[in-house]
């Protein structure tokens, strides 16, 4: 974690640029009012990524030959604006990058980048990775400098999978960065495949894990679809139902019973929502896609212990008869969540 208002101003310019070169990479930066400097980032190790998200003003960076030559970690970068406009240009190609968009590029090649951060600060979300970790790399020179589009297919699950990454890097376990790591190149690795046409040069136990991230995604879009199964979802992504049931097992659960689970959570949290406490409780399970009533509270009660009644009354403090708070303690996990959700 790096804040430059805990330094004072005229030491703010250095340690940005020092954090800069030992987070991501050394670059030249020309501030244009590096007087009222004010610049902080996050950065993470995922594995053999690295991930950082920044927030600056308006600046302009180069990566020189000289500085290449002097020191290359031979890297490629992921760069995603999240406000403010970016120019960036390398061998010889130049590009507008806005929010929601990507762009690739090597640090073993010059390149210049210009931030214009308008109203309030810029702030971008990088990744850099190995170049000896993209198995296609030759065949994607064409893609770097480029704008990469992030608002569907796999770069919409890339920004995706990125900014909920972002939001809830303070609540992982150590233990978390090298899966996360895998699951974040895999994305990267396939986006870039697809964009060169090179689908098959991704590895095969790759390409399974990022088809899991898009049906996990699909799963979510379409929860409240009551004709949300197995063989729509396995029809959708153009698999074998068998296939599909494989690909689960390997994960350990079955598509039926993440459905399920996903659905039930999504009612548990309505449930405890004060703004939906009008709500019927059968309305709130067909916004989830439970069609039967009593098929929804036998399940509700079989995973959480409790029936739908209870469970909202305990939530919004109306206590059932002969029962006290205490005998539920998933609502103190209950409560300290929606306190968090409160305050994001």
């Amino acid at each position: 974690m790096f804040d430059s208002d805990a330094l004072p101003p005229g030491d703010r310019v250095d340690a940005w640029h020092e954090v800069v070169a030992r987070s991501l990479i050394a670059n030249r930066m020309h501030i244009e009012r590096p007087d009222d400097f004010h610049a902080s980032m996050r950065a993470a190790q995922l594995g053999a990524a690295y991930m950082s998200v920044a927030t600056y003003p308006s600046l302009r960076s180069l990566r020189t030959e000289r500085m290449i030559k002097r020191s290359d970690p031979e890297l490629y970068m992921l760069a995603s604006p999240l406000r403010g406009r970016y120019v960036f240009a390398q061998a010889r190609r130049q590009a507008l990058i806005e929010p929601g968009d990507f762009v690739v590029f090597p640090t073993f090649r010059p390149y210049e980048g210009i931030v214009r951060a308008g109203d309030g600060a810029a702030g971008t979300l990088v990744c850099t990775f190995p170049r000896g970790l993209l198995p296609m790399a030759e065949k994607t020179d064409g893609l770097w400098g480029r704008r990469l589009p992030g608002e569907e297919g796999i770069g919409g699950l890339l920004r995706n999978f990125l900014t909920q990454l972002a939001g809830d890097a303070q609540t992982q376990l150590p233990g978390d960065g090298p899966r996360l790591g895998v699951v974040l190149l895999d994305l990267i690795s396939a986006m870039l495949a697809h964009h060169v046409e090179a689908e098959e040069r991704v590895p095969p136990e790759s390409r399974q894990r990022v088809l899991y991230a898009q049906i996990l995604a699909f799963i979510q879009r379409n929860l409240a679809d009551p004709d949300l199964t197995p063989t729509a979802i396995a029809a959708a992504h153009h698999v074998s139902l068998r296939s599909l049931h494989r690909l689960f097992h390997d994960h350990g659960h079955s598509v039926t019973a993440h459905i399920r689970q996903e659905r039930l959570e999504r009612a548990r949290r309505d449930l405890t929502n004060h703004a939906l406490g009008d709500r019927p409780i059968h309305a709130i399970a067909a916004r989830w896609g439970f069609t039967h009533h009593a098929a929804f509270t036998r399940a509700f009660h079989t995973t959480y212990g409790t029936s739908p009644r209870d469970y909202r009354l305990q939530a919004h403090g109306r206590a059932t008869p002969g029962r006290s708070r205490a005998q539920y303690p998933w609502l103190a996990a209950s409560d300290t969540a929606g306190r968090d959700s409160g305050r994001a």
